[in-house]
């Protein structure tokens, strides 16, 4: 009995001896890893974005289109109906802003309600206003820039009361937006008026200096649409919505008329997309959000604007 036991011990033995050379028939000048975690990092996969939601509140530089406005030439664009070609779709883009609106103007409307019962803990809250609020003819619209954001009939006052305010009291986090610039008559010289600095102040200085009294990000769209515009000279134009086409002289080719029919406040497709692009690009540096605007964005081209060039379209539009 003793005897056959031992031998069972001793067949086992033998057995996971085999067993153990088995294994180790592959790869033997491969060499075992050293470092677990570099291993770990390398095969883990990535990390996946939760899902998240953005709310963005403004004027007619922002808004969605739809209607009797498709039918000019160049339809008018808001950067905001653009900015999803730039972020992850697991950002959730609410896209509120009305043409129109001012800061102060925006709260009698039912997106602005929709704001107060929707937004939550976590989300984001894009201000783009500038464009109305100077209107001092209107006093449903105005506010005034040249007076300090405590006082209640400034336009500080009614960015922080109405926005930024709501935004952290429901845990959001405010982005403020200067407005795009107005493209110059001049197509070269940038100042005043075409900046949003009128007799009733400074619009896109009175952002700043609130942005940097509460802590909020700021995107300097103003600054940023002027270098451009700088740049491009009457070339800036392409940017912008225009009313009526019209044939070029080969009777085929279709051009816009830019003889009195550009809007220099309105962007088309491809000058919303280009604020949209550059939005997201500055977006990249404001924690959270940051992370959800995609890799090697590139910056637009013109060609968002060959479907517009037929004589079909031009056909029909003149109908």
């Amino acid at each position: 009995m003793k005897k056959s036991l031992i031998l069972i011990i001793m067949l086992s033995v033998v057995g996971l001896i085999l067993l153990s050379a088995c294994a180790n028939t592959g790869d033997n000048d491969a060499i075992p890893p050293t470092d677990d975690t570099t291993v770990g990092e390398e095969t883990a996969p990535p990390e996946e974005l939760p899902k998240a939601s953005v709310y963005i509140v403004g004027d007619s530089l922002s808004c969605e289109y739809t209607g009797k406005n498709l039918e000019a030439f160049y339809p008018r664009f808001g950067f905001g109906s653009q900015l999803t070609y730039f972020v992850d779709d697991k950002l959730i883009i609410n896209n509120f802003a009305l043409s129109g609106r001012s800061s102060k103007s925006f709260v009698l409307d039912n997106e602005y309600k929709m704001l107060k019962i929707m937004l939550r803990e976590g989300n984001y809250l894009i201000i783009a206003f500038g464009h109305n609020d100077h209107n001092s003819e209107d006093p449903e619209r105005f506010t005034d820039a040249s007076k300090d954001y405590t006082d209640p009939t400034s336009f500080g006052y009614s960015l922080y009361e109405n926005y930024i305010k709501l935004a952290r009291e429901k845990g959001a986090i405010p982005i403020l937006c200067t407005p795009v610039v107005y493209c110059s008559e001049t197509s070269e010289v940038y100042s005043g008026a075409a900046l949003h600095v009128t007799d009733t102040g400074d619009y896109p200085q009175a952002i700043r200096d609130l942005a940097a009294a509460y802590d909020v990000p700021v995107i300097d769209l103003t600054n940023i649409t002027k270098e451009r515009y700088e740049e491009l000279g009457a070339e800036a134009l392409r940017y912008h919505s225009v009313k009526t086409g019209m044939l070029a002289e080969d009777g085929v080719t279709v051009v816009p008329n830019l003889n009195g029919e550009v809007d220099r406040c309105h962007l088309n497709q491809y000058g919303a997309r280009y604020v949209a692009y550059r939005l997201a690009e500055e977006l990249k540096n404001v924690d959270g959000i940051g992370k959800y605007v995609l890799d090697g964005i590139e910056e637009p081209t013109a060609d968002i604007l060959e479907k517009y060039h037929t004589a079909e379209r031009l056909e029909k539009l003149n109908k």
